[in-house]
């Protein structure tokens, strides 16, 4: 038997569990765990059989311990979708222990199949697979989410690509993505057609909006179907679902939008909006100029002007050109920071068995710090002309990321400086300038708390701190600050708070209070 036949044969248990199951309840029971688990909302009495203690949890990271994750009922979402009864059904995942039951199949499916691809050769990787997984959903979405990529949307260029694409502003996209969060958080399904009523917006948009975010159940169904693989790329692989969270079915006997997960709507409109517009004429330029200036505004929110330079143009012997993206200089050192939008590719999070992708993607971030690494040496040249280089200041690199790539890990960080190495080889640089001026990798999130904290411990002691620290230079940047640097941590704040309060002040006033009366199941 090949391994293919093999991993059917093993997903045949579980697959026959789901395909016994109640499809509109279920997806009902596992709205309601995800709202609990996401939205801190009150578990409804529909959902029965529960362990002492489950609906009195709190903190987000009590859930877990009853061993009911969202990454695994998004899986679960999926196989109902495809297998679970619309009408009729033995199995009813309101009870918790039908629900479990599920949950504890699917785990032994992704055990076994771990059985047969991980190795002690390759376990470091689908510890990398593991984080791009989950790591992403262990904190529940907060309006910084939210500001972040509004914010990063609303940049005058970007939208109008945006809007090019879709046909709704990014102000509309988010006054009506908002709106149907905070009604699905409460609700699992709205009657079809949706009756959204907002000033401003008119029938037609939001049938447009609709189109995008959501699909009917027979179609995702058979998307689905299409997808499914068997092979160490189960649980991992692309879903539609993920690109329609919203799912268009007859619930108590009424054509309904439903919204299982409503976590994966507010991704669907925060960061996979990115992914309506890629191909766009342009894109790469116009995002990074979007990106780059807003790195720039949440520097400009913890440093003063005299601190902080950007980009500007040089000449050298060969030509004009361009400084790093950022540089923020605290009087101690200097930080030379350069943003890119670049994000991995899934192929790259998700392989275990051909690394083809993953050393691309690895590539690709190591010549973004060889580029950086020729500037400095530009820069100590003499060559940069609004900042003056000064011998006594010591220099450090920064690459900031839309998205994390979780690039820890002595896996990843060991290949990463590999190509880094050989990339500054084959420029005839020294290795030295590593040493010299050591570079960080970090995403937009994390680069949030690192500055808050460099301000108050500056930052060479915060870059020293790091890359002294033998036993935790390949922690995730948070959680070294957490653990070197938790009273200064503990004293950050949300940069972009100010900004969202000021969005929805102005929503209000130009679309009133939303949402208005909706028909709602």
């Amino acid at each position: 038997m090949d391994v293919q036949n093999k991993i059917v044969e093993l997903y045949r248990p579980f697959r026959n569990h789901v395909s016994k199951a109640k499809l509109i309840d279920s997806l009902l029971a596992i709205h309601a765990h995800s709202q609990f688990q996401q939205f801190s909302s009150n578990l409804p009495n529909y959902v029965y059989n529960l362990p002492p203690g489950y609906s009195s949890t709190t903190d987000f990271s009590q859930p877990t311990k009853y061993h009911l994750h969202i990454w695994e009922m998004q899986i679960l979402v999926k196989e109902l979708i495809m297998y679970g009864q619309l009408y009729g059904g033995k199995k009813n995942y309101l009870n918790w222990n039908h629900l479990v039951d599920a949950i504890n199949r699917l785990k032994a499916l992704e055990g076994e199949i771990a059985k047969i691809y991980i190795t002690k050769d390759n376990v470091l990787v689908e510890l990398n697979r593991i984080a791009h997984r989950m790591f992403h959903l262990q904190h529940r979405p907060s309006n910084q989410d939210f500001a972040r990529y509004w914010i990063l949307y609303s940049d005058q260029e970007l939208e109008k690509l945006i809007y090019k694409t879709i046909g709704l502003t990014v102000e509309e996209i988010f006054l009506i993505s908002l709106a149907c969060t905070g009604f699905y958080i409460k609700k699992f399904a709205m009657y079809y057609p949706p009756d959204i009523r907002l000033k401003g917006i008119t029938q037609e948009k939001i049938d447009r909006y609709f189109s995008h975010f959501s699909i009917s159940y027979e179609s995702l169904k058979e998307k689905l179907k299409g997808e499914q693989t068997f092979d160490e790329k189960y649980v991992y692989a692309y879903s539609a679902y993920y690109k329609y969270p919203i799912i268009r079915l007859p619930y108590e006997e009424k054509d309904s939008l439903v919204c299982p997960i409503p976590r994966l709507l507010v991704e669907r409109f925060t960061n996979g909006l990115y992914y309506e517009i890629c191909n766009s004429t342009n894109f790469d330029h116009i995002f990074g100029e979007a990106y780059q200036n807003f790195i720039g505004n949440l520097l400009s929110k913890v440093y003063s002007n005299q601190e902080i330079f950007s980009e500007s143009t040089y000449k050298t012997k060969y030509g004009e050109k361009r400084t790093v993206d950022w540089i923020v200089d605290d009087g101690s050192s200097t930080l030379f920071i350069e943003c890119k939008t670049k994000r991995l590719r899934l192929g790259a999070k998700i392989g275990l068995l051909d690394l083809t992708e993953v050393n691309r993607e690895l590539d690709k971030m190591a010549d973004f710090i060889l580029q950086v690494y020729k500037s400095v040496l530009d820069y100590k040249a003499g060559y940069y002309s609004k900042y003056v280089y000064k011998r006594e200041k010591k220099i450090n690199v920064m690459i900031v990321t839309l998205e994390e790539w979780f690039l820890f890990g002595n896996n990843l960080s060991v290949s990463l400086n590999t190509k880094v190495n050989n990339k500054l080889k084959d420029n005839n640089i020294s290795l030295e300038i590593v040493k010299e001026h050591p570079y960080i990798v970090a995403s937009t999130e994390d680069f949030e708390k690192f500055i808050q904290i460099c301000k108050k411990a500056t930052i060479q002691n915060v870059i020293t701190a790091r890359i002294n620290n033998k036993e935790k230079q390949d922690w995730h940047l948070l959680n070294f600050l957490i653990s070197e640097f938790k009273k200064e941590y503990l004293e950050t704040k949300s940069l972009l708070k100010k900004d969202y309060d000021e969005l929805i002040e102005d929503l209000l006033e130009k679309y009133g209070t939303p949402p208005g009366k909706q028909s709602i199941a």
